[in-house]
């Protein structure tokens, strides 16, 4: 079924928890599939042709990339927190973020209104953690917000991440020379945790990412900003379209990684959470859209 949100420049889908995409990874409580911004789409998928609902597209976020809340303090056999998603079975003593878990669903209810949507995601009390989440999507005149809000409703201390996988394709367009990626702090290759560009078409220059070629493998970096707090925000321009989307976090941010392939490009702002029990945490990510066309 899902949910439509609606104005006149923006169409936002969004996915309910308990529909389509069940895996284990992306968080489920607020899957938005699409956004068009006067009929052009902005987010393409995972994997080119792409057609199960075993892959990530749209902006599927995710809470604890490398390491889920109480992963290492349990047994083999024994379950885990995987925020958004619900308790995973542990089936191993290292954690593979991509692998398939037996999965033990939260609870999940929403509210409809006229111009957006919030779901709600209560987890179980388990191994001395538990949590509730609330997330708002709200359309604006040229975009939408995420609002956030994680309550820690257990015993423990809740430590993680969380970011959004923003799987973007501008007017379906592959990435090539017309491809901008811009950030408000100078990129530092030499810091880079972590580089994978096997054909050499990604180019870095001082605060902005461009493309020599269309990528026909996948790339990833990590850590752009080296170690270094900055603004949480990227811009991604089409300058062939004219067309552009950006990302604004209201928080600051050590860690923005950026994976991408020929058909999708995916810049990822990471919030750090530190969450003692009883208490609770908000934030927000705002996309704005513009064409000079």
């Amino acid at each position: 079924m899902g949910i439509l949100l609606q104005n006149n420049s923006i169409r936002l889908s969004i996915d309910l928890p308990e529909e389509k995409y069940r895996e284990c990874r992306f968080d489920w409580s607020g899957k938005i599939i699409q956004a068009t911004f006067k009929g052009i789409p902005l987010l393409g998928r995972e994997l080119p042709n792409q057609h199960s609902h075993q892959h990530g597209r749209g902006l599927y976020n995710e809470f604890g990339f490398k390491l889920p809340l109480g992963f290492e303090e349990v047994e083999v056999g024994d379950w885990f927190h995987k925020i958004g998603v619900g308790l995973l079975k542990k089936d191993s003593p290292t954690h593979d973020f991509a692998g398939s878990y037996e999965i033990r669903p939260a609870l999940f209810e929403y509210d409809e209104q006229i111009d957006q949507l919030t779901i709600y995601c209560k987890s179980e009390l388990y191994a001395g953690y538990a949590y509730e989440l609330h997330k708002k999507f709200k359309l604006t005149d040229s975009g939408w917000v995420i609002n956030y809000e994680l309550l820690n409703t257990g015993e423990k201390t809740i430590v993680t991440n969380e970011y959004t996988h923003n799987f973007l394709a501008l007017a379906n367009a592959s990435l090539d020379q017309d491809s901008q990626l811009t950030f408000p702090f100078d990129v530092q290759p030499d810091q880079f945790e972590e580089t994978i560009n096997p054909e050499g078409f990604v180019d870095m220059g001082q605060s902005d990412v461009h493309f020599k070629g269309q990528p026909s493998r996948p790339f990833f970096f990590s850590y752009l900003s080296g170690n270094d707090e900055v603004e949480a925000y990227w811009k991604l321009t089409n300058k062939k379209s004219g067309l552009s989307i950006s990302e604004t976090g209201d928080f600051k941010t050590r860690k923005v990684f950026l994976w991408g392939s020929g058909h999708v490009i995916s810049p990822e702002l990471f919030i750090e959470i530190e969450l003692p029990a009883g208490q609770s945490m908000a934030w927000k990510r705002e996309y704005s859209v513009a064409s000079q066309s």
